[in-house]
């Protein structure tokens, strides 16, 4: 892996989404989880010069695409007094990932290895 600014640009831009983690475990609150999870998103751009690095990108956005979804709907379903503010940022990131992987997958065409 090649350091250079932009890998220590991505590692600070992930610091404040990772902290969101922290949120939850004072809040109860299960969105924080979601809005916290961009972070691993953002580490993982920290590796875009892997050979794999689609594989991964993929699979770390569908695997935060099924998470957020059934979190979202554990939410509105089961815990309807946790819609705030934070929910709605929740959705939106959400929304984020979609077209994260909609964009990765047209850049790329595939997910077969290089």
């Amino acid at each position: 892996m090649e350091t250079n600014i932009w890998t220590f640009i991505y590692f600070l831009v992930a610091i404040p989404f990772l902290t969101r983690f922290f949120g939850f475990s004072s809040s109860g609150n299960p969105s924080y989880l979601i809005t916290g999870s961009m972070g691993i998103l953002m580490l993982v751009l920290i590796f875009s010069s892997y050979k794999n690095f689609y594989i991964l990108l993929f699979v770390t956005l569908g695997g935060l695409i099924l998470v957020s979804g059934s979190l979202l709907t554990y939410i509105f379903l089961i815990k309807p007094n946790y819609i705030s503010n934070e929910y709605y940022y929740a959705i939106g990131t959400l929304i984020i990932y979609v077209f994260a992987l909609t964009y990765s997958y047209l850049h790329r065409m595939d997910i077969t290895p290089i």
